[in-house]
């Protein structure tokens, strides 16, 4: 019979910390169960913040994969119900929940099968989990390398579940998950949500899940109605096939690599091997799979990937309104969604070979705007009046900020060099600027008419320009001779290209000068 240790359906190996503060050890039937209770797990103590979805999203498709295999259509079960949904789902077999199990034809957790019955091929060895994340910090920058060396089974449970659920092309052999569009791109969460804690995020999605359940699998992707392949670690890998998303059930959870975890000298460590293929073979699908957090986007069906800029005022409006992508089942409003709802996105962007930041956004939705995003024709509106604040600003940074700032620092010459990126630093600081006031502005705004509402946002972004402007003459240091020539030209170029570019708000604004010096 296989040895196994780190069984996470019986043994206590997930820290958690309690809303009134207490801290306790459960497995992972318990964390389901507070979790569906309400709002009883303030923090999982041993996650680290980049880990969140990751985590996040394997509960929720398990408990909804678990949830369909049985038959329940009730979340708030005990210890004991979530534990038997679990084994259902493994056929009650106790090895795939377990950390490590020495045979290698059997699944241990997130460890597919080796077919082979041998590791000497798995010439990978990691001996800290955060090494396995998907994390690349061999630069020492922003988290040291290989810092978890006291690890505990839950530091390798979050990683193993960070690597095989989120992770892209890392080199040869190293494939990404299916959820993901392209080897570079990530895989993002963005969800409308009751709150911010765990537990009314997971009861609201676990339950859209199980409700959408048929709307997905009538779709386009081939999804099996039952029976589909749904934990990607029970089905045996060599590293030389894939399986077909039609094979699969729709809240599959995947494993993009080929791992097994032992112990030495007490210790776990993993080994890796390099595949052919990919463990998914979703074709030209661009991470198209239906995810519930994943927005994609309607003019070629890509699934969003998120850029280094993270989640900035003119993405996230598309995402709330709709323009360019079509939102995941999560990101939709339900009906039973209370009156005031947070919008919450994140993602870890990635670059060939370096991570490029963990990006969030949090927005709340005040109650008014929730009830216009619900009516299609108000809904409209505010994308409307929204899409031309984004056109407005973006004016006033390219045609008026800019090359009155590139005036100002090339100290008023004769020839303009129009590719002067020293000005990025006022441009970013106004930019940063306007992303802390835009959603504000346009709450506020929303069903005013569509001059006042224009008016009153040009005079934002114009003095939010005029600010930085003068944060730069203030800074900038120049050449004496020529000082006062370049502060005079370079204000000049910023009211003669706010006439042009914003010609009504111009004559409005110096009605209003005139009118007051009189």
């Amino acid at each position: 019979m296989a040895e196994m240790k780190y069984n996470l359906l019986a043994e206590p190996l997930i820290g958690v910390r309690l809303a009134d503060g207490t801290r306790k050890d459960v497995n992972l039937p318990e964390v389901l169960a507070l979790l569906a209770a309400g709002d009883d797990i303030a923090a999982f103590t041993g996650l680290q913040r980049h880990q969140h979805h990751a985590w996040y999203a394997f509960l929720v498709q398990l408990a909804a994969i678990g949830l369909h295999l049985t038959g329940n259509v009730e979340l708030d079960l005990g210890e004991e119900s979530w534990k038997s949904v679990l084994l259902a789902a493994t056929e009650n077999r106790q090895e795939p929940w377990s950390l490590f199990v020495s045979d290698l034809g059997t699944p241990a957790f997130m460890q597919p099968p080796v077919s082979e019955g041998s590791v000497a091929h798995f010439t990978n060895r990691v001996e800290c989990p955060d090494s396995l994340d998907i994390l690349v910090t061999t630069r020492n920058h922003d988290l040291k390398a290989a810092r978890v060396t006291h690890s505990r089974p839950e530091h390798w449970t979050y990683a193993l579940i960070s690597l095989q659920t989120m992770q892209g092309v890392f080199g040869r052999g190293n494939y990404g998950i299916a959820r993901m569009n392209a080897g570079y791109g990530n895989r993002p969460y963005v969800s409308y949500a009751r709150g911010y804690k765990w537990g009314e995020r997971f009861s609201r999605d676990v339950g859209i899940l199980m409700s959408k359940r048929d709307r997905i699998v009538a779709g386009d992707y081939g999804y099996c109605s039952n029976n589909g392949v749904a934990l990607l670690w029970l089905t045996p890998w060599n590293g030389t096939n894939s399986l077909s998303l039609t094979q699969c059930d729709p809240f599959f959870i995947e494993v993009c690599r080929r791992v097994r975890v032992f112990e030495d000298c007490g210790q776990l460590v993993a080994v890796m091997a390099p595949t052919k293929v990919t463990r998914i073979k979703a074709g030209d699908g661009k991470g198209n799979t239906g995810d519930p957090w994943t927005p994609i986007r309607k003019k070629d069906g890509a699934a969003l990937t998120v850029l280094a800029s993270g989640f900035s005022y003119d993405l996230v409006q598309e995402l709330l309104f709709g323009g360019d992508y079509q939102p995941g089942i999560a990101a939709t409003l339900q009906a039973d969604d209370p009156d005031e709802v947070t919008f919450v996105a994140s993602a870890m962007t990635r670059g060939q070979g370096k991570t490029e930041g963990l990006h969030e956004r949090v927005l709340a939705i005040p109650a008014r705007i929730r009830l216009s995003l619900a009516r299609a024709e108000d809904r409209n509106q505010l994308a409307s009046l929204s899409r031309r604040r984004v056109e407005q600003a973006a004016t006033m940074r390219r045609s008026v900020l800019a090359p009155a700032l590139r005036v100002l620092l090339q100290a008023a010459p004769d020839n303009l060099n129009h590719k002067d990126d020293r000005i990025r630093r006022w441009l970013d600081a106004w930019d940063a600027e306007v992303d802390a006031v835009f959603f504000e502005r346009l709450w506020e705004d929303a069903g005013a008419t569509s001059t006042d509402a224009d008016r009153r946002w040009e005079r934002v972004v114009s003095d939010l320009a005029w600010a930085q402007l003068n944060e730069a003459i203030e800074s900038v240091p120049l050449p004496a001779a020529r000082r006062f020539k370049a502060i005079t030209a370079a204000e000049r170029v910023f009211y003669a290209t706010r006439r042009k570019h914003f010609p009504e708000f111009t004559r409005e604004s110096e009605e209003v000068d005139t009118s007051e010096r009189h």
